[in-house]
C-alpha cells in the first residue's frame, strides 16, 4: 500500500514538474518575443515630415518628434532579405533600399510594394544612397572583391537601376563606405577603404576628397586630408557638417565647413560618449536629438557639445599646395 501511494506521488511530483518546465518555456518565448518588439532593428528619421520611424521584423512605427501619436505600418509582404535594407525618404514616401543589391520597396499604410524589376547583385555593400532632385542614386560600394566608383540611379520607366554617364576622364579611386555629403549640386566623397586588387580584401583607408558637380557630370581631384573621419558620428544643418566622436576612439569633435576649407575642432563632452554612430541624430533649430538609451535626448550644439574649440585647420590640402 505505501509503495503505492509512494509511485502515484514521485509520479504527480514529475507530471508538476514538466507542467512548470512547460509553463516556463512558453513564458521565457513570450517574453523574448514582446522584448524583441520593443527594441528596433533600425531607427530612420525623416526632416520631411519631422518623424521617427522605428523598424521591426513584421512592422514600422512613425511618431512625430512634436508628440503626435505613434503608427504602425505593417510590412505585408516582408521584403526578401530583411532587414538588410537602408531606409529613405523619396518622392514624399518611405523606401527601403536593399543593402545586397537592388531591390526597391516603397512602404505604404497596410502594404510593401516592389518598385523595381532587378535582382539582389551583391555589388553594392556599403554604398552612399542620396535623393538629387527627385532621382534615387547609389554611389560607390564594395561586391565580388571590388569597389566601385560610379553612380547608379533608378529609372522609373525601365524600373531598373542605370548607369549614371559622367563627363571628363578624372575619376576617383575605387574605395566603399567613405563619407559623402551633397550640397546643393556638389556632391563630395570623403575617403573611404580601398581594395587590395591582389587579395579582394579591404586594403587601406583612403584620404583622398572628390567633389562631383552635377551640372557639368565632371569629377574634381580636391586633395587630401589630414584627418580620417571615418569613425564619427555626421549630423548635417545647413552647409556644415556636425562630427562626433567617442572619446575611445577619437582625438576631439569636429566642424566641417567643405565649401570654405575649414575644420573647427572641439575637445570631447559627455555627449560625444553617448552619441552612437548607427543610431539618428538630426536637428530641429539650433538643438540637437539624439538617441541615448532608447529614449530622445535634446541638446544644444554650441552649449553642450561644441563649446571649447581646440584649433582651426584646413580639412583638404592640393596637391599642388603638397608640394611646395
Amino acid at each position: 500500500m505505501y509503495v503505492h501511494d509512494a509511485k502515484i506521488h514521485i509520479f504527480v511530483l514529475q507530471k508538476n514538474r514538466l507542467i512548470n518546465t512547460r509553463l516556463f518555456s512558453i513564458v521565457l518565448f513570450v517574453f523574448c518575443q514582446v522584448f524583441s518588439q520593443q527594441k528596433p532593428i533600425k531607427t530612420f528619421y525623416n526632416s520631411g515630415n519631422n518623424s521617427l520611424y522605428n523598424l521591426y521584423n513584421e512592422q514600422i512605427t512613425q511618431k512625430g518628434v512634436d508628440k503626435q501619436p505613434v503608427k504602425t505600418i505593417k510590412l505585408n509582404p516582408v521584403p526578401e532579405d530583411y532587414p538588410d535594407y537602408n531606409p529613405i525618404w523619396y518622392n514624399n514616401q518611405l523606401h527601403l533600399l536593399s543593402q545586397r543589391g537592388g531591390l526597391l520597396y516603397r512602404v505604404e499604410k497596410d502594404s510593401t510594394i516592389r518598385l523595381d524589376n532587378s535582382f539582389q547583385h551583391h555589388k553594392q555593400f556599403q554604398s552612399n544612397d542620396f535623393v538629387y532632385r527627385d532621382t534615387l542614386f547609389r554611389y560607390g560600394g564594395y561586391g565580388f572583391w571590388r569597389a566601385n566608383n560610379f553612380f547608379t540611379y533608378f529609372d522609373h520607366s525601365t524600373e531598373e537601376w542605370e548607369y549614371y554617364p559622367t563627363n571628363g576622364y578624372m575619376v576617383p579611386e575605387e574605395a566603399y563606405d567613405g563619407k559623402t555629403f551633397l550640397l546643393e549640386d556638389t556632391f563630395y566623397v570623403l575617403g573611404g577603404k580601398t581594395v587590395n586588387k591582389s587579395t579582394g580584401l579591404a586594403s587601406e583607408q583612403s584620404n583622398q576628397i572628390w567633389t562631383f558637380n552635377f551640372l557639368t557630370r565632371e569629377w574634381s581631384n580636391r586633395g587630401k586630408m589630414g584627418i580620417d573621419i571615418g569613425p564619427y558620428k555626421t549630423v548635417q544643418k545647413d552647409s556644415l557638417f556636425f562630427l562626433i566622436g567617442n572619446p575611445m576612439n577619437t582625438p576631439g569633435d569636429i566642424i566641417l565647413d567643405l565649401t570654405n576649407n575649414v575644420t573647427r575642432h572641439y575637445e570631447h563632452t559627455l555627449i560625444s560618449a553617448n552619441t552612437k554612430q548607427k543610431a539618428p541624430a538630426f536637428f530641429i533649430g539650433d538643438t540637437l536629438h539624439y538617441i541615448y538609451k532608447d529614449q530622445l535626448r535634446e541638446a544644444l550644439v554650441f552649449r553642450d557639445i561644441f563649446h571649447t574649440e581646440i584649433k582651426k585647420d584646413r580639412l583638404f590640402l592640393n596637391e599642388i599646395t603638397l608640394f611646395w
